[in-house]
């Protein structure tokens, strides 16, 4: 998916003492969901760690602290790797985010609908399906890969359940274009923005090549690593939530949007909606220096990794990070290494300084999700 899993075996192959803490490493390979609790009662869950915490091994601590990450320090000063499960009954919560007795209709380009006549009716018409007896029902199975099909299709297909329930491709066997038009991220914020974020700048040098238009690598300190690697915690709300139209060639923003327009009595509580409308950062996920501005997660569970001001990374070591946003600790070797597989001379490289704000930042996750030139595609295309 893009270079997300280039990100993952980036974490999953550096050094623990690289990190601030073993638990803010086990963050990133095991992001954990703020509104986990109410996923805990799907039928179809992907995620065996749902409602698992961890308290102090010893019985008699004082602190009674419990964390979303195994290995997190208790005030005790012991490492909390005791298990500890949480039900939605226990948290005082329903569970799912919808009401068990209401039907819905789900569109090929992910519209959700409440079950009515004058919407199949609606729909038939939009479709000039005049005669009933050309329509087939279909009962399918649907497993964990087909939802991570459909979820991927949802970003790069505007009919992603036809791509994934009838041709039965594999949406990793696609490329895709990704596309950044001049407004596509959300106006209203870009206000926001110069009020609180105008101090959050990180910059990094990139090594172009001048006759192939394309990054070669970046050369960036830990601030911009840590931008990376906080994608890997990011909820997909949230991006959705700040990307307008034109980026993707898919429909996702059709499921905000149908969210936002159900009527409320479809959902268990104004909670549930507002958990999707409003998808919050993990406990122990957010940073000061956090450059894409994702609300903290409000909960009731002690002692999450504290925040830190240098994030997930501790020390001050320079990175080189390739166009498909492998990382790794610069040198010589590996720079000339990169250029070699490129088939690019030095002689074809020029540098250029890039001052990454919010609205790119955001730009650099979407592109991270579908494309293999994470890089090129927001600072040279």
């Amino acid at each position: 998916m893009g270079c997300l899993s280039n990100l993952y075996t980036t974490v999953e192959n550096m050094d623990d003492q690289n990190f601030h803490s073993r638990a803010r490493k086990t963050m990133l390979l095991e992001p954990r969901n703020s509104a986990e609790i109410h996923c805990m009662n799907l039928k179809l869950k992907f995620d065996d760690t749902l409602g698992i915490k961890y308290g102090c091994p010893f019985g008699k601590c004082l602190y009674w602290n419990v964390s979303h990450y195994i290995d997190a320090s208790c005030d005790c000063g012991r490492t909390m790797n005791r298990k500890v499960n949480l039900s939605p009954k226990s948290m005082n919560v329903g569970g799912s985010f919808v009401k068990d007795d209401i039907g819905f209709i789900i569109t090929v380009d992910l519209q959700v609908l409440c079950v009515s006549s004058s919407v199949y009716f609606s729909l038939y018409s939009k479709l000039g399906i005049m005669d009933m007896t050309t329509l087939e029902v279909r009962s399918l199975n649907v497993g964990a890969n087909e939802i991570v099909n459909l979820l991927i299709y949802s970003f790069v297909s505007k009919s992603p359940l036809s791509e994934t329930f009838l041709k039965c491709k594999p949406a990793r066997e696609f490329i895709y274009p990704i596309l950044f038009p001049e407004r596509s991220i959300d106006q209203s914020q870009r206000v926001e923005d110069l009020k609180i974020n105008q101090d959050k700048i990180v910059t990094l040098k990139l090594m172009i090549s001048k006759s192939k238009k394309m990054v070669c690598y970046a050369e960036a300190d830990k601030d911009f690593v840590n931008l990376l690697f906080s994608f890997l915690t990011v909820p997909l709300g949230h991006v959705v939530k700040q990307i307008q139209n034109g980026c993707f060639n898919g429909c996702v923003n059709h499921l905000y949007k149908s969210v936002q327009y159900l009527d409320e009595q479809c959902f268990k509580n104004k909670r549930s909606a507002n958990l999707v409308l409003r998808p919050s950062l993990a406990p122990g996920c957010w940073y000061r220096n956090d450059l894409l501005g994702i609300e903290k997660s409000v909960v009731v569970i002690k002692n999450s990794p504290s925040p830190t001001d240098g994030g997930f990374l501790s020390g001050q070591k320079l990175f080189m990070v390739t166009d498909k946003l492998v990382i790794a600790p610069i040198s010589s070797e590996s720079c000339f290494s990169i250029l070699k597989e490129m088939k690019v001379h030095f002689t074809d490289i020029e540098e250029k300084i890039v001052k990454v704000n919010r609205e790119l930042a955001l730009r650099l996750l979407v592109s991270s999700f579908v494309s293999e030139s994470a890089l090129t595609n927001v600072f040279v295309k």
